[in-house]
C-alpha cells in the first residue's frame, strides 16, 4: 500500500495573526524589530499610508509603548522598593502618553479618511455588479 503525499497550505493561525512582539530584552536589536512591527500595524490602521502628522504620531507611540515596556522590565529586576516605584511611576507616564497619542492618531486618521472622495466603501455585490457591467 502507497502512501499519499499530502500537501497541507499552512495558514496562520488566529494567535499567530493576533501576536504582537515582546522584547524579552532591551538592546538595538531588539528596539528595530519592535519598531518595524509596531510601525506596520499602525500605518494598516491609518489605512495603509500615513501623512506627514501621522507618520510624527506613529513615532511618538512607538517610542512610548517601547520606553513604558523598558521601564517596567527594569522595575521587575529592581531590587530596591524605592526604586521599582520610580521606574514604574516613570512607565505610568509613557502609558499616558501613549495613550494620548493613539488618541490623536484615531481622530487624524478619522479626518483623513472623511476627506478622500471615495470614502465609501463598497460592499463585494457592489463591486462584482461594476466588474459584469458591459463597458
Amino acid at each position: 500500500m502507497e502512501k499519499e503525499s499530502k500537501t497541507v497550505d499552512r495558514f496562520p493561525t488566529v494567535k499567530a495573526q493576533l501576536r504582537r512582539v515582546m522584547p524579552r530584552t532591551f538592546n538595538e536589536q531588539s528596539w528595530h524589530y519592535f519598531e518595524r512591527d509596531r510601525r506596520r500595524s499602525l500605518i494598516a490602521r491609518c489605512g495603509g499610508w500615513a501623512g506627514e502628522g501621522e507618520a510624527y504620531l506613529i513615532d511618538q507611540i512607538i517610542n512610548a509603548e517601547y520606553q513604558a515596556l523598558k521601564l517596567e522590565a527594569a522595575a521587575e529586576a529592581a531590587e530596591r522598593e524605592k526604586d521599582r516605584y520610580g521606574r514604574l511611576r516613570l512607565a505610568t507616564e509613557y502609558r499616558r502618553q501613549l495613550l494620548l497619542h493613539e488618541r490623536d492618531l484615531i481622530a487624524a486618521t478619522k479626518r483623513k479618511m472623511a476627506a478622500l472622495p471615495s470614502a465609501k466603501v463598497t460592499t463585494l455585490n457592489e463591486h462584482l455588479a461594476r466588474r459584469r457591467a458591459p463597458p
